[in-house]
Formats: C-alpha cells, sequence, structure tokens
C-alpha cells in the first residue's frame, strides 16, 4: 500500500541488471549478484528476472516476504468483515 511510484518492469531493467552481473564477473572471482525490490516484489518477478537474466543467483527479500502478504491479507480480513454488514 505505501510501494513504490516507480512502475517499471522486470523486462525494462533486464539490461542494467546484466551490466551488473557483467562487471560482478569482471572481477575475476565468482561474485554472486542478487536482485532486490523494485519491480520485484511478487515470487513471478523473480522468476522472470532468473528467466531473463540467469546469471543472476538470488533475491533478498524484505517487504515482499513480510509487508505485502501481510497488508493483502489484512485488507482482505478487513473486506470480507465489512461485507457482513452489507
Amino acid at each position: 500500500m505505501i510501494g513504490a511510484s516507480d512502475r517499471r518492469t522486470v523486462a525494462s531493467l533486464a539490461a542494467v541488471l546484466e551490466a551488473i552481473c557483467e562487471v560482478a564477473d569482471e572481477a575475476g572471482r565468482f561474485t554472486p549478484v542478487l536482485c532486490h525490490g523494485g519491480p520485484i516484489s511478487e515470487p513471478s518477478d523473480f522468476k522472470e528476472a532468473l528467466q531473463l537474466i540467469p546469471r543472476l543467483n538470488g533475491f533478498v527479500g524484505a517487504s515482499s516476504i513480510e509487508r505485502l502478504p501481510t497488508e493483502a491479507a489484512v485488507v482482505d480480513g478487513v473486506a470480507r468483515f465489512r461485507a457482513v454488514c452489507r
């Protein structure tokens, strides 16, 4: 509900993520590349990112794991209670 106002997509950032991976690879040793936030807020978004940039090594979860699902559950719960009064 507080989410970012930036509406970029995973696909629109693929080139940037790929460039980050290339720089990490140029370091000469294995450097994990993790993604976080922005347009990656759902498991399906992360799946898309992995399909577009297979070099990614993982996802750092924060609000997409704890806040966003909690907000959705609370909104749904309130809506069900409100529906009883209508």
